[in-house]
């Protein structure tokens, strides 16, 4: 048995492109072949329920890319994203991911010290927050001085919802930090 996965294990290759796109792998490709395919069923506490197609999710994320773009997000900018789990999440890791830029989810049970430490750390300069989390966030904006914009809506931008062009990343550039501390991103 060892003698085979030694074989196997020694044999395989990753087929990693030179460059992709997380955004353009979980939603692009799809909202451009199956739109209307679903792709998230949302079920609310209250007992709500929602389906979303790719092609809402692909609309959605291209109108949140194109703000944060005006808000100066770039290539390997951290995002923090203190948010529950719901549709406009995924929305904001796929328009963060579309601009190269880096997806730092936060707990939204975390407090003003907690957040203080992850936002000052990864040097986040956006910050899109679920109103029940803004108390503790602007408590701790002061301290942070790479925190140049909050949103407290994840609600995308309805300005436009043309692509936002996102960048063919490599590989190996993150996409969202589970750790504490910075990544540590080249600029290009």
């Amino acid at each position: 048995m060892s003698d085979a996965y030694a074989l196997i294990h020694g044999a395989f290759r990753w087929q990693v492109p030179e460059r992709l796109s997380i955004a353009e792998l979980c939603c692009g490709r799809w909202a451009r072949e199956t739109p209307d395919a679903p792709a998230i069923l949302f079920d609310s506490d209250s007992g709500c329920r929602a389906q979303y197609s790719f092609g809402q999710l692909q609309r959605a994320a291209n109108r949140l890319s194109n703000a944060l773009r005006r808000l100066g997000v770039q290539a390997g900018d951290r995002v923090a994203l203190v948010l529950p789990q719901r549709f406009e999440t995924a929305v904001a890791h796929i328009a963060i991911n579309q601009l190269g830029a880096v997806a730092m989810p936060l707990s939204m049970l975390f407090g003003p010290d907690a957040l203080a430490y992850r936002l000052q750390d990864s040097e986040a300069s956006v910050a899109i927050v679920e109103s029940g989390a803004l108390d503790a966030v602007r408590a701790v904006r002061v301290q942070c001085p790479a925190l140049r914009q909050v949103c407290w809506s994840a609600s995308p931008s309805r300005r436009t919802a043309k692509p936002a062009g996102w960048p063919r990343c490599k590989p190996r550039t993150p996409a969202s930090p589970r750790g504490t501390t910075r990544p540590r991103i080249p600029r290009s």
